[in-house]
Formats: C-alpha cells, sequence, structure tokens
C-alpha cells in the first residue's frame, strides 16, 4: 500500500491541512507565484500526467474541473470519481505524515492513508526540506507548527526546556512561520495543482502560551488566534482567485481537535463572517466513537460497550498525557483499560492529560501519548472526506472498514 476539558493547554497534539488532482489545467490568467520555500514549485507534470494518460479522459478531468470550480455539484461530483481530487494540506502533526528526521513517529497517518485511493491525490513522495517534512508534496503540514509567533525555537531556552519535559527537542528548532507554508501551498494553487485547500492549526499556539505561562483561555490571546487561522484561509483564497469567479480551490477551515475544541464555536463563527468553509471533522467523528459506543453496552458482554470496525471491538482505556516529546510507541496496558469511554479528554491541574477514546486499545498502538493511532486517524480521514463531500459536492469514497484495519495491520 501507499503508504476537550478543563483549560486549553492540554492538547491533543502538534498539526492543519489543505489539496491535488487531476492533469494540468492551463485554464484562467495565471498571477505570477510569490516566492515559495525550496522545493515549493517541483517538475509534478510527468506524474500529474501519470494519474490519468493523454486524450479524451485527460480533457474530461480538465472540463469537470474547470465546471467544478464554478460550484457545479454534479461536475464535481463526476470530477472526484472520475479523475482525483487534489488535497493540499498547511498545518501541524494531526496531518504530517511523520517521515523524515523533523518528524519521525511510528504510525500512518490520514494524510496518508486516503492517498490510497486513486481518485485521492496528495501529490508525490518526495524528500522536502523545510518547511515541508518529507511525505506528500502538496502537504505542508509540520510537526510542531504554530499558526501565530512565536514558534518553538523563540522561546527562551529555560523556558523551552521545561515546556518540553527538561530537554530541548531539536525537531521542533527548525520551523518556521506559518507563512512559509501558506505561501508554498498557495504557489501551488496558483499553477493549478490543487482543488482543495484545509488549515487544520492551531494546538501548538495554545500548548506554548500555557508553556510561558500565558493564559490559553485569555479572550485576547484566542481572539488573536482565531484571527491567525482566518487569515491564513483568506491568504490561501487569495492565491485562488483567479479574478475571473472560478476560484483556483476551494478553501476550508477544520476545527481544532480534543480540549482545544472549546475556541471553535467563536473560530466557526469567524469564518462564517468571511465565506469560508468550516468543518469539524476530528470532534464529529470522536462524538460518532462515543456515540457508538454508548449504544453497545451490554451488561453481560461490553458492559462500557465499544466502537466496531469491521466486527473488531476496540474497547477504551484511559491515556494520561504527560509532555515528552519521543517517537517510542507505546501499547496500551491491562492496567490503563478503563471503564469510562466517555471521553475524549479531560484536564488535570497537574498537566497531565485523560483521555477515553473508544479507538486506542491493545493491540493497536498509540504513537506517543499524545496523537491517536493509525486506526483512530483513518477513521478521521473518513470524516474529513465525509465533511469536503458535504461541503463542496464532491464524491469521494471512504476508507472501507477492512481497508482500515488492513492499514493498521490487524
Amino acid at each position: 500500500m501507499k503508504r476537550n476539558a478543563a483549560t486549553l493547554v492540554t492538547l491533543w497534539g502538534l498539526s492543519v491541512v489543505v489539496g491535488y488532482g487531476c492533469a494540468m489545467d492551463a485554464e484562467g490568467a495565471e498571477k505570477t507565484p510569490i516566492a515559495a520555500a525550496t522545493g515549493a514549485l517541483e517538475d509534478e507534470a510527468g506524474e500529474e500526467e501519470g494519474l490519468f494518460g493523454d486524450g479524451p479522459q485527460r480533457r474530461r478531468c480538465r472540463r469537470l474541473r474547470r465546471q467544478c470550480r464554478r460550484s457545479n455539484e454534479t461536475s464535481c461530483a463526476s470530477y472526484s470519481q472520475e479523475c482525483a481530487v487534489r488535497i493540499g494540506v498547511v498545518g501541524d502533526s494531526l496531518s504530517d505524515e511523520y517521515q523524515g528526521v523533523s518528524s519521525q513517529l511510528p504510525g500512518i497517518q490520514w494524510t496518508t492513508q486516503v492517498q490510497e485511493d486513486p481518485h485521492i491525490w496528495l501529490g508525490v513522495e518526495a524528500t522536502n526540506p523545510e518547511p515541508r517534512n518529507d511525505g506528500w508534496n502538496l502537504n505542508w503540514a509540520r510537526y510542531g507548527q504554530a499558526a501565530n509567533s512565536p514558534q518553538w525555537s523563540e522561546l527562551d531556552p529555560p523556558v523551552r526546556a521545561a515546556c518540553l519535559g527538561g530537554a530541548d527537542d531539536p525537531r521542533l528548532l527548525t520551523i518556521p512561520s506559518l507563512d512559509a507554508q501558506i505561501d508554498g501551498l498557495g504557489a501551488q494553487i496558483q499553477s493549478l495543482r490543487v482543488d482543495v485547500a484545509l488549515v487544520w492549526v492551531g494546538h501548538n499556539d495554545l500548548f506554548i502560551a500555557g508553556c510561558t505561562g500565558q493564559d490559553p483561555a485569555d479572550p485576547v490571546f484566542v481572539a488573536q488566534l482565531i484571527g491567525r487561522i482566518v487569515s491564513a484561509a483568506l491568504d490561501l483564497q487569495a492565491y485562488a482567485d483567479d479574478g475571473a469567479g472560478a476560484p483556483r480551490a476551494k478553501v476550508a477551515i477544520i476545527g481544532l481537535a480534543g480540549s482545544a475544541s472549546a475556541i471553535n464555536p467563536a473560530l466557526s463563527a469567524a469564518a462564517a463572517a468571511e465565506g469560508i468553509t468550516f468543518i469539524d471533522s476530528f470532534n464529529d467523528a470522536v462524538a460518532a466513537i462515543v456515540g457508538e459506543q454508548a449504544a453497545t453496552v451490554d451488561p453481560v458482554n461490553a458492559p462500557d460497550g465499544f466502537y466496531d470496525v469491521g466486527g473488531t471491538p476496540l474497547v477504551p482505556f484511559d491515556l494520561e498525557f504527560v509532555p515528552e516529546f519521543t517517537a517510542v510507541p507505546r501499547a496500551a496496558t491491562l492496567t490503563q483499560l478503563s471503564s469510562t469511554g466517555t471521553g475524549p479528554c479531560s484536564a488535570f491541574p497537574t498537566g497531565s492529560l485523560l483521555c477515553s477514546t473508544p479507538a486506542y486499545a491493545e493491540p493497536y498502538q498509540h504513537w506517543d501519548e499524545i496523537h491517536p493511532n493509525t486506526l483512530y486517524m483513518g477513521v478521521i480521514g473518513n470524516r474529513i472526506l465525509t465533511d469536503l463531500n458535504g461541503a463542496f459536492g464532491f464524491a469521494m469514497q471512504t476508507i472501507s472498514e477492512d481497508q482500515l484495519l488492513d492499514i493498521a495491520g490487524l
């Protein structure tokens, strides 16, 4: 194969999202792409041609994409079934593929799992310099990325060391500002390589604020963060504007995950005020998981309920998070098995995080006590595809339950 919460300080992880698809269009007046980070405009024409070949099919894909850009939902559906929706991403580790030295974590991310489908495309797999890690070259999401300054490297060393559990993590010290991701993806949008651009970022800003002693629930801080996330989407929309009413790419914001979701109502309202699509795929998926678990309570066989994937019940357990950033996978132990399962998360004054997430269970390894595991992220990926279908009229195929289990090695 191709490969929520007493405070906002305790968060799921460090992650954001965007798209890629059919053969290159020559449609629309092109702006001169803004100078982007190194490697932003690799020559991918050969790879794109290889998606659908030459001749009538390629011409049909161009036509369907042009019509889809003009908000013809019937054409968007046909385009996603016959061609390939090109998805680009800006964000943090919830979308990073965890490849390369700067983001090594075990597990298979949602961005890699949806790329398995021949009608979904996040680019070619490549060795990429900062600000984009190794992996699909339309995915700019970077482990540890924050939306606002400061980045981790800009913290005073004692503060950074305390925040990172006593030692600086070199993977977090080379991250440029989010502008680098935006400009890199923007250049690809301008060159008509992206159909959907996703923004999923902001978790690390809340975490960093807590580390520096700033109140991450302070209304001023939250307003600044929301403004930055929305401005990122507006910047991408500016890159997508062709001046003729047929945007080069559709842009959406994905709501923050876990305990950070407390700011989502305000974020959603700010996005709506600017005409930006907002989807809350992570938390909607978690709610569905918890809901199914509650609906499957059996006093004898499953007193706490279970979430079922392909006939495989996933038993919940409590996950305690003490900030540490390691690439060593951990599996749940019997002492971690829990009868709560009402997750997803609750915070404690000690700074630890307790999560009751039905998709975490033996033998399904979670990665580092922060990030969801392979199977969980496959479920999240399906929800993202479903939300994009509903928002933009696509008909992308979700990952089957058997395939979810197969990808997770189960």
